[in-house]
């Protein structure tokens, strides 16, 4: 499985867009059947829908639609597929340092819990082809090893685990205290498992030597701190520092390493000119850490050194593919400013490498299909002078046992994104330049579109046997689809004449802001629907202009455009009153509000919100922020509550618009407001653990406290912590300033009806300008 939650190069129309995912964010390797996709096993029922009640999301675009699995958050989480029992597996943190797994079963929709580990270390999961075993590592009790102090540097070492799936039984697979281990107790440990789960694999290196290494260069270095006077330490910390120094002579393994070279450290109270020299001695006799492989088979702990060609020794190495019967490293390029990799299988007698391949490019995924008779290897090619990439993509064939291997070029770029099938016949796979999903024959690189990508910080895609299902990973969110036999055949199929209606709408509202994207400009389209979103998302792009790319989102409960995003500036025509050149806050706020006023966001009563004693400019992205905002009286109380905003973001040293949003509630006719000024002072006072500090001259500006209706959001939604819109409520806006007039440390937004804290926009104290979220 190849589940890559990484953000993926983009190139072009596609350099940036995050916004239209922004709106969800806040509501919070099997038998290929050939190039025609699933054949006779593809699906046709639609697929169950997530477990959790009234939690419904699809998405669809150009080609075919993809409904939500799961939520699994974005932070701290592992992923693993195993591709013949059609399940993907989901570790996702749990609090109290535990990490739940869950599996779905993509064969009958039912998600399950199969497990809550301790300490788990994200990122760090992978599972057998039949879904019997897990393969992951927990980061090791410290307080369990204190009897040996030694095995405490450093203190984050993971061991590799193996769950059983079908006896509910953790088993470690290596003991860092045993002696013979514990010089190669890692921090970061990355355990491979083979197809049927019975090996498992991880590549570690002398932990000891690198320990050693670097405490001698720390002593050293303080040594001529301390010589020269130049250390900066109180009397105090400067006895502590020349202690540890002296004290460090005795412990492990400094001191074994010491015993191995016949020295012995002289008796000192304080660091010495004697104790210097044994310091440079030992660093100089230091070899290269070495790299071993620990090996897990069938029940056994081995330890394999790896033995590097003379000359190599320091050079990095990964471990790459694990099965049954073979081992395969890689490491990258010696030479210079090239880019390339070689590549080795590992003699599990002798634990010498024995080159496979050396490669001019980037590799980017390799697998032992069925058989394990060659690596199949896909990458992206160097150019001739071996500095930089290509702009498409290679399969090559290399038989483990010799030979000359085979190639496929493929015209388009696959290197970032794909999957690819236990027999390495079929692959699933992003293309970087259209950001597409593609179904390849690996054997002919004949491809079939599955669907368009419109929006997607975050991708990784899963193909499980028979390809007739998919899967892929966005914005912490899983979800799957089905393959048929002739996707833009299928029923289900949609094409781009679905969207021209919001094409057209596009047009007319760039047209009435003043720009226009040109006759060449094309667009892409994505619906969305679900926990709380009924949306369309788009991108307009002129191929001959890669930079001229406008990210809109539609609302269809509103029937209008709610969010205009020029990632990159904008190369097309705009109206003179939006495209003034370099401006100061006066002259921004202009465009600001020209732009606002073309499309009919100014109503009458409308202000402009300001933050702080100034407007407010952000200087990490060079731009002025204006919020506009308006409202209605509440019904017989009559304050006034800010309903409809409108957030504007001119570039200061272009004058042109950068972002714009516009956000509207329905109105709430019965607000019931119960919290009084004095709740809120405390409550904002004493918001959680970070009370405003006592020395602080603060004021709290109750008394011009702002009410503003916005969405609460629910958590805890799924397996992971998700946000979930709920109706809209009435909230108080308090501001919080360092002194009376002065700086603005804090916005505070808190419930009408409870004065509970919702949330905090901080400023940076002396900086009001310059606000820290």
């Amino acid at each position: 499985m190849t589940m890559q939650p990484k953000l993926a190069p983009l190139s072009g129309a596609v350099t940036l867009l995050l916004l239209l995912t922004a709106a969800l964010l806040l509501a919070p390797s099997c038998n290929g059947s050939g190039a025609k996709g699933g054949g006779k096993g593809a699906v046709k029922s639609s697929y169950p829908p997530p477990q959790e009640p009234g939690v419904e999301f699809t998405k669809t675009s150009v080609g075919l639609p993809s409904q939500a699995m799961d939520f699994i958050g974005m932070n701290g989480f592992s992923l693993a597929g195993a591709k013949k029992s059609r399940q993907v597996f989901f570790a996702v943190p749990a609090g109290d340092e535990k990490s739940d797994i869950y599996v779905r079963d993509l064969r009958t929709g039912i998600r399950a819990k199969v497990a809550s580990i301790d300490r788990m270390v994200p990122g760090s999961m992978t599972a057998d082809q039949d879904g019997k075993y897990l393969v992951y590592c927990r980061l090791r009790e410290t307080s369990k090893y204190i009897d040996d102090p030694g095995i405490d540097t450093p203190r984050d070492i993971s061991v590799p685990y193996r769950y059983d799936l079908v006896a509910k039984e953790e088993k470690a697979l290596f003991d860092f205290r045993d002696p013979q281990w514990l010089p190669y107790r890692n921090g970061n440990l990355v355990p491979l498992a083979s197809p049927d789960g019975q090996r498992v694999a991880c590549l570690a290196y002398d932990n000891d030597l690198s320990i050693l290494g670097y405490t001698a260069d720390r002593w050293l270095g303080d040594f001529d701190k301390i010589k020269s006077g130049q250390h900066g330490l109180s009397p105090d910390e400067l006895a502590q520092l020349k202690k540890g120094m002296t004290t460090i002579f005795s412990e492990r393994p400094f001191s074994d390493k010491l015993a191995e070279l016949g020295l012995s450290a002289p008796a000192s109270e304080e660091p010495s000119e004697a104790q210097r020299q044994m310091v440079i001695k030992l660093r100089d006799s230091l070899p290269p850490p070495q790299w071993v492989m620990l090996l897990w088979d069938k029940g056994e702990a081995s330890l394999i050194p790896v033995k590097l060609a003379a000359g190599s020794e320091n050079r990095m190495l990964s471990l790459t593919v694990v099965s049954n019967s073979a081992l395969v490293l890689t490491s990258a390029s010696t030479e210079a400013g090239k880019v390339g990799a070689e590549y080795f299988t590992l003699d599990q007698a002798s634990g010498a490498l024995q080159p496979l391949l050396q490669l001019s490019g980037m590799p980017m995924h390799a697998m032992l299909p069925e058989g394990g008779s060659e690596l199949l290897l896909l990458y992206s090619p160097a150019t001739a002078d071996a500095k930089n990439l290509e702009n498409y993509s290679v399969i090559r064939r290399q038989p483990l046992g010799g030979g000359e291997g085979s190639e496929l070029k493929l015209e388009q770029n696959y290197a970032s994104i794909a999957d690819l099938s236990p027999d390495g016949k079929q692959m699933l796979a992003q293309d970087q330049f259209d950001r597409d999903l593609y179904l390849v024959d690996t054997g002919s690189g004949e491809r079939q579109r599955l669907m368009d990508f419109v929006a997607g910080s975050e991708v990784g895609v899963f193909l499980p046997e028979g390809a007739d299902q998919g899967v892929f990973l966005e914005n912490g969110i899983l979800f799957r689809f089905d393959i048929p036999a002739e996707p833009e055949s299928s029923p289900a199929w949609r094409g781009k004449e679905q969207f021209k209606d919001y094409d057209a709408k596009a047009r007319e509202f760039l047209d009435r802001l003043g720009f226009s994207p040109g006759e060449g400009a094309d667009s892409s389209w994505e619906g969305r629907e679900g926990i709380g979103l009924n949306e369309y998302a788009g991108v307009f792009y002129d191929p001959s202009h890669p930079d001229a790319i406008a990210l809109l989102r539609y609302d269809l409960k509103r029937q209008g455009f709610d969010s205009l995003f020029f990632p990159n500036g904008y190369n097309m025509d705009a109206a003179p009153e939006l495209d003034k050149g370099a401006v100061d806050a006066y002259g921004a706020e202009e465009i600001a509000k020209a732009a606002l006023g073309k499309v009919g966001w100014l109503g009458e009563n409308a202000q402009l919100f300001q933050r702080g004693t100034g407007p407010l400019y952000d200087a990490r992205s060079d731009s002025y922020v204006f919020i506009y905002r308006d409202g209605y009286n509440l019904p017989d109380s009559g304050p006034w509550v800010i309903s409809t905003e409108a957030t504007v973001r001119v570039v200061k040293s272009s004058g042109r618009i950068a972002e714009m949003n516009l956000a509207s509630f329905e109105p709430v006719n019965e607000p019931v407001l119960k919290a009084t000024d004095e709740e809120i002072e405390v409550a904002v006072r004493n918001y959680k653990e970070t009370p405003m500090p006592p020395q602080a001259k603060a004021f709290i500006d109750v008394g011009g406290k702002r009410m503003v209706l916005a969405r609460p959001r629910i958590k805890e939604l799924g397996p992971a912590a998700y946000a979930l819109p709920a109706a809209p409520k009435v909230y108080y806006e308090v501001d919080v300033f360092l002194q009376k007039g002065g700086d603005l440390l804090w916005t505070s937004r808190v419930d009408a009806e409870t004065a509970e804290v919702l949330d905090q926009l901080y400023f940076m104290p002396n900086l009001p300008n310059s606000p820290q979220v």
